[in-house]
């Protein structure tokens, strides 16, 4: 299972995709204008039903960075 989240350049989550794909797949999603998307990648939870995992990244956030990974957010 690949999941994405649709999130801004400050790492705010706006969304969350997921596609039941084999893992040498790659895949390209085209966001709008101004959202940028990273894999969630090794993240405890993130093989979880998308209804839960989207209650999980309530949250959390994406940092900017070489790699994506998520983060606890800053209220």
């Amino acid at each position: 299972m690949k999941r994405f989240a649709h999130h801004d350049t400050a790492g705010n989550i706006t969304g969350l995709v997921s596609f039941d794909a084999p893992k040498d797949i790659v895949l390209m999603l085209a966001p709008k204008p101004g959202i940028l998307v990273s894999e969630i990648e090794d993240f405890k939870g993130s093989d979880a039903p998308l209804p839960e995992l989207r209650s999980v990244v309530r949250d959390l956030r994406v940092p900017m960075g070489a790699r994506a990974r998520l983060e606890k957010a800053g209220k």
